[in-house]
Order: C-alpha cells, then sequence, then structure tokens
C-alpha cells in the first residue's frame, strides 16, 4: 500500500501535495467557492475550524486507504485546487476528483493534475482500475476527464 509521502510530485507546472493543517485557509476558501458549491455539494464550512476538521479527514484517507487529495499549487506556489482519488462506499474503485478554485478556471489545471494524479495512480501498487464521476451538467470537468 502505498503512503503519504509517495503522493507529492510535480509536473511541468503544478506541484501536487497532501494537505497539511496550515493549509486550512485556502480549504475554506476552496469550500466556499461558487464552483465548489454547484458541482461538489455543500460541505459545511462556516469558519476555520470546520476547514481544520476537513483537512484531517483529508489526511486521514491516507491511513486508511493509501491515497486522497492532494493540494494542487500553480508556479507561484499559489494554491489553485485539489486533485487525487476518493473512496465512495457506492464505488467499486477509487474516483478521479478535482476542484479548483473558480478564478483559476480556463487554465488546464484539472487536465493537467488529472493525467499527473492518473499516471502516479498506476505507478504505485493502488489499482489497477481508476474511475472518473462528475455531474452531467459539469462540461468541463467532463473533458478534463477525458484527456
Amino acid at each position: 500500500m502505498s503512503t503519504i509521502d509517495d503522493w507529492r510530485f510535480s509536473t511541468e507546472r503544478l506541484l501536487l501535495r497532501p494537505f497539511e493543517a496550515s493549509d486550512a485557509p485556502f480549504v475554506l476558501k476552496l469550500l466556499r467557492d461558487p464552483g465548489w458549491r454547484r458541482f461538489v455539494g455543500s460541505t459545511p464550512a462556516d469558519d476555520i475550524g470546520d476547514a481544520e476538521r476537513y483537512v484531517e479527514r483529508l489526511r486521514a484517507s491516507y491511513a486508511k486507504h493509501g491515497f486522497g487529495l492532494l493540494r494542487v499549487e500553480a508556479d507561484s506556489a499559489t494554491p489553485v485546487g485539489m486533485c487525487g482519488l476518493v473512496r465512495r462506499e457506492s464505488l467499486s474503485h477509487p474516483d478521479l476528483g478535482f476542484a479548483f478554485l473558480s478564478a483559476h478556471a480556463g487554465n488546464g489545471y484539472a487536465t493537467e493534475a488529472g493525467l499527473a494524479v492518473r499516471d502516479r495512480t498506476f505507478s504505485l501498487p493502488v489499482t489497477d482500475t481508476l474511475l472518473a464521476i462528475t455531474d452531467p451538467t459539469n462540461v468541463a470537468s467532463m473533458s478534463a476527464t477525458r484527456a
């Protein structure tokens, strides 16, 4: 099984790494983003404490499943979103999931991060099958997952 340390890597423009407690302010911003609320759902995030607890759950996924969601930073070390693997009870295999701040949409970050996570997933002893589900009205996400 992979460990949390296996999930820190980069692409040409992005750094992907597991979330840390200090990422809570960014997570709060992401959970409040209109794109998150529209396509991911409402995750209660009233304050920084809620975001800190969410980060704890993100990190716990690595201990439980060997994978999880990653913080995605652009060239300038600016956090722009998250991408990684999610274990959903309703699915038989891990789901490739991502969410990016609306301000960073249209830059190809989801495609670049998604492909990198896919490649990392298949290079580790995680799974030989990866799913990617999306809201049928989220056309941008569907094009990113077809790459």
